[in-house]
């Protein structure tokens, strides 16, 4: 058997395996109990079919199978290591193994662990598992290559990977980001569960741990997205409202709503149809990022769009049915779900998260729409009024199929407001009780906050922050900061477990001041020409161009660098190497940034381009073409010979030839003359000019010329233009607080992940007491 049919039938045994486990825990549902063990035990052969064949992949990917067209398309012979592995998940064949690998992993820990739930939630999540692995049936990754002859091409090298991507954080960002997606998989499947089951909330206990890890998880991959555009990219950003950054950012929102939803019920069994439905459309969501990604509908509008490969329909099918179903169960039990009065009171927490979900859904409804336009504007009845009605207020650019997008301008103006406003109740929630709170006691809380707060918009007002929105953003964050620390203090006497979604929230805070500082202060660039050994200033940092080297990897593959030295105020020299180099492959110029980092910020350098030394008293033409030096222009029209008296032309070698090179020479004022200089080339003497004269004195000689390509190189004698040496032309920019973007980050993900451990141990400690009751009761009996 080849390792087409191997990997072929890995994917065909997966594919069966979820099929029965999905057959199966229905028929369980239904009252066939021995259906149990072929459920349990499909589950496991799914998980260890899907798990052999993304190791195959892998090993084509490593052993470079180039006869495989997947492997071909995303890997070469100079890859290093960590990129040839990589590059498995560079496309879409290898995102969907990933995607299926994670979800169909993630099943057996749900085995016997949920209990009750096990039919209700493996059910749902077989049945996700089914699509996944049915999109790489139709796509195949182990699909081979052949020629038109039908036979199987086996080449020496592959394409190999888009040079962007050869970056460390995008070797784990793919499989982070999917492990995200993989894991929003089981709050969808245990609120399935909840509704089948009519325990409208004992499913919100189980899945909480598993909701605030996948957002955990999501955080991470959008941060290590945005991470690695602020450091390949070189336009100096992290979030460009790329469409499909937006389309990972939906489920990350609704998301966050969901998990603040489940603490309201945790407390006091309020919100239990908001959190079915947000849990439904957030897995929903996460169907319709991948459609939107993978169907082919944004590739005219996104660098990072998959184009199609015949799933658009499949996967449209497959979104729709899905929200059929579920919504469909959902509103089948809709009377039957218990409602709980929320606090009648505003200042409480209750009505603070809900109003902050709200918040968050709208921000969604937003983003969603424009990052939707392309698909909306394929139908002619609504392009036209959809596009005239945006266009009066928002950039918008067109492909040229009549479609259009929203630029960042439509989604930088209207999401800030609403993300203020959960900013704000983010500040105020954690002081206030779920059905009330005492103003007394919380202005007294607010004090210290608040006076860091004030501080904090005096400084940024001292430093030239000056918009109001970002003075709002700027002051709530920091009163957000201070409340939380505060509230911190209060609670880690009660054991440090308890302070994770506080310290979640010092990381938002700490994130929107670095969105403040590093997006609406970041300073335009300056384009910078720098000879060679020389310096030039910016920023305060003193910058000498010492040169354009090439360097080469383990793999043989080179890449040039600008070797730049950055003498900072304090007199300290560091090294920076942005890198510029043409890419073989397809032609491209890549250029990545160098980054010096400073307790205030970033210093921001952008390679543009790297001018090598040139004399201007030299030009080169091709026939027909125009060009300049000095005051002079000229075009070259094209070679006359001139043979030794007595040579015909026929013979095969002349002792002496003249070729002179018909120009138009245009003068200072314009005018137009013909001139012939020429080159003698004698045998055993060499080429001798012979120059053409101007008028001005200055002369006009050959010094090179091809015959075969019908090109000539002039030099003009007397204008002594000087040689110019080389030259590096960079951008520079500064992006202050950006720091406290990746710190935020990180300190929302550890907080989040402290608050999933507590939800994962609360939840396992109170199974294993329902566990001994019976134990206890018969004892006692």
């Amino acid at each position: 058997m080849n390792l087409f049919m191997f990997g072929t039938l890995l994917l065909v045994v997966a594919l069966v395996a979820a099929f029965t486990a999905t057959t199966s825990y229905t028929l369980l549902i239904a009252g066939q109990r021995t259906a149990l063990s072929w459920g349990r035990w499909s589950v496991r052969i799914a998980a260890v079919s899907i798990l052999v064949a993304s190791l195959l992949l892998l090993a084509l990917f490593y052993f470079g199978r180039y006869e495989f067209d997947y492997v071909y398309n995303y890997s070469s012979n100079d890859l290093e290591l960590r990129y040839k592995l990589s590059a498995l998940w560079a496309g879409q064949q290898g995102s969907f193994m990933i995607w299926a690998l994670v979800g169909l992993l993630a099943a057996p820990l749900l085995l016997r662990r949920s209990r009750e739930f096990e039919p209700f939630v493996l059910m749902p999540l077989m049945a996700v598992q089914v699509a996944i692995i049915s999109f790489m049936l139709i796509n195949n990754p182990f699909a081979l290559r052949f020629d038109v002859a039908k036979q199987i091409i086996y080449a020496e090298d592959g394409r190999g990977l888009n040079e962007l991507l050869h970056n460390p954080w995008m070797v784990i960002h793919p499989p982070i980001l999917f492990l995200g997606y993989g894991l929003l998989a089981i709050p969808f499947a245990y609120a399935i569960a909840g509704l089948w089951r009519r325990d409208y909330d004992g499913w919100v206990k189980a899945a909480l741990p598993w909701t605030i890890t996948a957002w955990v998880v999501l955080t991470t991959a959008l941060t290590l997205g945005g991470y690695w555009a602020y450091e390949t990219l070189g336009w100096g950003g992290y979030w460009a409202w790329d469409p499909v950054e937006n389309s990972s950012l939906l489920p990350w929102l609704t998301v966050t709503a969901l998990l603040h939803g489940m603490l309201v019920q945790r407390a006091h069994g309020g919100l239990r149809r908001a959190n079915f439905s947000l849990a439904i459309v957030t897995y929903g969501l996460v169907m319709y990022a991948s459609f939107l990604t993978r169907s082919g509908v944004l590739g005219d509008f996104s660098v990072h769009s998959f184009t199609e490969d015949g799933l658009g329909t499949t996967m449209a099918a497959v979104l729709v049915v899905g929200l059929v179903v579920s919504l469909g169960i959902f509103f089948q039990r809709w009377r039957d779900v218990p409602i709980s009065k929320l606090s009648e009171s505003l200042f409480s927490r209750d009505s603070l998260f809900v109003l902050g979900m709200f918040c968050l859904v709208i921000i969604t409804l937003i983003v969603g729409i424009g990052t939707s336009m392309p698909l909306f504007s394929k139908t002619p009845i609504l392009r036209d009024g959809l596009r005239t009605t945006f266009a009066k207020a928002f950039d918008v650019a067109a492909s040229q199929d009549g479609r259009f997008s929203l630029q960042p301008s439509f989604f930088r103006t209207v999401t800030p407001p609403f993300g203020l406003v959960v900013i704000g109740l983010m500040t105020i929630a954690p002081l206030l009780g779920w059905r009330g709170g005492n103003m007394r006691k919380f202005i007294f809380a607010l004090r210290l906050p608040a006076i860091l707060a004030v501080v904090a918009t005096v400084i940024g007002l001292l430093l030239g922050v000056r918009k109001p929105l970002s003075l709002a953003y700027l002051g709530l964050g920091s009163l957000g900061l201070g409340v939380n620390i505060l509230m911190i203090v209060r609670t880690v006497r009660g054991g440090w477990m308890r302070i994770g979604g506080y310290a979640a929230h010092i990381g938002a805070a700490l994130l929107v001041i670095g969105f403040v500082g590093s997006s609406a202060y970041s300073s335009p660039d300056i384009n910078m020409t720098i000879p060679l050994n020389t310096t030039q200033t910016a920023f305060g940092h003193k910058i000498t161009f010492e040169g354009y080297a090439t360097r080469t990897n383990n793999q043989g593959a080179e890449k040039g660098v600008i070797d730049l030295a950055v003498q900072r105020g304090d007199g300290e020299v560091q090294d920076a190497a942005p890198q510029l180099y043409l890419n073989p492959r397809d032609g491209q110029w890549i250029s990545n940034p160098a980054i010096i980092r400073e307790w205030w910020g970033d210093l921001y350098i952008s390679p543009g381009k790297y001018l090598a030394a040139s004399n201007p008293n030299l030009l080169t033409l091709a026939q027909g073409q125009k060009g300049s030096v000095g005051p002079y222009s000229f075009v070259f029209q094209n070679f006359d010979y001139s043979l030794p008296e007595g040579h015909t032309g026929a013979e095969t070698q002349t002792d002496e030839i003249t070729i002179k090179a018909r120009l138009t020479f245009y003068d200072e004022a314009g005018n137009a003359t013909t001139i012939e200089p020429g080159l003698r080339a004698v045998a055993n003497v060499g080429n001798q000019p012979e120059p053409y004269t101007l008028a001005d004195g200055n002369q006009v000689l050959i010094s090179a010329l091809s015959l075969e390509n019908r090109q000539v190189e002039l030099q003009i004698v007397g204008l002594d233009l000087p040689v110019l040496p080389e030259r590096a032309d960079i951008f520079v920019s500064t992006k202050p607080a950006v720091g406290l973007v990746w710190v935020g980050t990180v300190v929302m993900t550890l907080g989040g992940s402290l608050a999933a451990t507590r939800r994962f141990i609360e939840h396992a400690t109170k199974r294993r007491a329902q566990a001994s009751l019976p134990e206890a009761a018969t004892q006692a009996a």
